[in-house]
């Protein structure tokens, strides 16, 4: 079935410009490829406390491709993910444990 709606379309691009070629798009092609979005996916779901700052250094080890933090962002926004963020916070003692519960 999608053999003739990619058909039909060409079709129409060829009556409205008189060439099947792929039109330009807006933008700049994005760094990486499925394969290696897919890569991150799948090593954030199994090191969820692992940061972006590292996935894009296993990224590059395994691939070669660097990418930036908010480039691991996004691709894993895209997959319905969010990336752990560091935080830093005071260790509270015993005493302040016990007290806060009670």
């Amino acid at each position: 079935m999608w053999h003739k709606v990619s058909f039909s379309r060409l079709w129409r691009r060829f009556e409205d410009t008189g060439d099947v070629r792929r039109m330009p798009v807006q933008g700049h092609p994005w760094v990486t490829k499925p394969k290696e979005d897919r890569y991150l996916t799948l090593t954030a779901r199994s090191n969820r406390t692992m940061p972006a700052r590292q996935l894009s250094s296993e990224l590059v080890a395994v691939s070669g491709v660097r990418v930036s933090r908010q480039t691991v962002y996004r691709r894993l926004r895209a997959d319905g993910l969010c990336v752990r963020r560091p935080a830093v916070c005071v260790q509270l003692t015993g005493v302040q444990i016990r007290n806060r519960l009670q």
